[in-house]
């Protein structure tokens, strides 16, 4: 899972991002993992990963659950984005 700004990013501030944490959790009993998105200003591209090892379930879909909490206040009024990429591919 990539965060393209780092944080959300502020339209107002180019490169002033917020803290936030985005958690991934499959469905099955398979471990969840976040990213923490560090904020401040000028970071892009945080990332964080989980492997997880082959099984039945996995091979026949396995739904699952993105939850992003923003861990501080904005300072001003306005919109803030990210783009959040999840990658999932087989061994």
């Amino acid at each position: 899972m990539t965060s393209s700004e780092g944080g959300l990013e502020s339209d107002d501030d180019e490169d002033f991002a917020l803290t936030y944490t985005a958690t991934f959790a499959p469905a099955g009993g398979l471990p969840s993992f976040s990213l923490f998105a560090p904020g401040g200003p000028g970071l892009n591209d945080v990332s964080a990963s989980l492997s997880y090892s082959s099984t039945a379930a996995l091979a026949g879909g396995v739904g699952g659950t993105l939850s992003v909490v923003t861990t501080e206040g904005s300072p001003w009024a306005g919109g803030y984005s990210d783009t959040l990429t999840i990658n999932i591919t087989s061994n």
